[in-house]
């Protein structure tokens, strides 16, 4: 059975919103997520805050420190972004995971028609062992802009895109012969916040042999017609502002 289609679309209260430019970030700025794990049956298997918390931004871009679940087993993770939004490196210990060129995630300027693919390589550096790198995984973006208008679960309505995507990652080399994984993701991007107001993506992960080209086109032109493994969903929740 396809998993349930996402329900972010109707967060979005339409018509359009004219765009304001990027805000300034602050260091200590923090933004305050709910996030729900949802197994393939719907079923709620955790419920978790996520923190992510502005340590720079520069004129080349911003990093943040983003804590899942800091009242129980917190685990911090620091993230490079450039100044588009698009993800350049996650730092976990000593060890630096890279989107080489960028996660591909946003293209600027974004209109109601948007669409857009992007291929990078994930790349894997890590201190004091040694100073090889090692490549993770290839993957491939296909998005496009759904809507836009206003998100209004905050104190007061903020402009909202709304963008879908499916990424799939396969081995370095970019052959699927040894597996891949898929996301659908769903996101609405709140621009003069600089960060995302809601976030869910469907998920699943293919064995050696299963992601034929058939079925990685099947995932990418018609997601929602697919079968996944889970579901996770973040929601804004609180925002502090230095």
């Amino acid at each position: 059975m396809p998993f349930p289609r996402a329900a972010l679309l109707p967060l979005l209260c339409l018509p359009a919103a004219a765009l304001a430019s990027e805000p300034a970030y602050l260091a200590g700025d923090r933004f305050i997520y709910e996030r729900v794990v949802q197994d393939a049956a719907g079923q709620e298997t955790r419920r978790l805050e996520v923190v992510w918390e502005v340590l720079e931004s520069t004129v080349t871009g911003h990093r943040i420190r983003i804590v899942e679940d800091p009242a129980g087993e917190a685990l911090a993770v620091v993230w490079d972004f450039d100044r588009d939004h698009n993800a350049l490196a996650q730092e976990l210990g000593h060890c630096r995971t890279t989107s080489e060129p960028n996660a591909g995630r946003y293209r600027w300027p974004m209109t109601t028609d948007s669409a857009w693919i992007a291929t990078y390589d994930v790349v894997q550096y890590c201190r004091y062992e040694s100073l090889e790198t090692k490549p993770q995984a290839r993957c491939e973006v296909s998005a496009k802009v759904v809507a836009q208008g206003t998100y209004d679960g905050l104190q007061s309505a903020v402009p909202a895109i709304a963008i879908e995507r499916v990424v799939t990652c396969m081995g370095p080399s970019g052959d699927a012969a040894g597996g891949a994984a898929v996301r659908w993701e769903k996101e609405l991007l709140c621009p003069t916040l600089g960060v995302r107001c809601g976030y869910e993506y469907d998920w699943i992960t293919f064995g050696p042999g299963q992601a034929t080209p058939t079925v990685l086109g099947a995932y990418r032109d018609l997601p929602e017609a697919q079968s996944f493994s889970g579901r996770v969903t973040e929601t804004i929740r609180d925002i502090q502002l230095q």
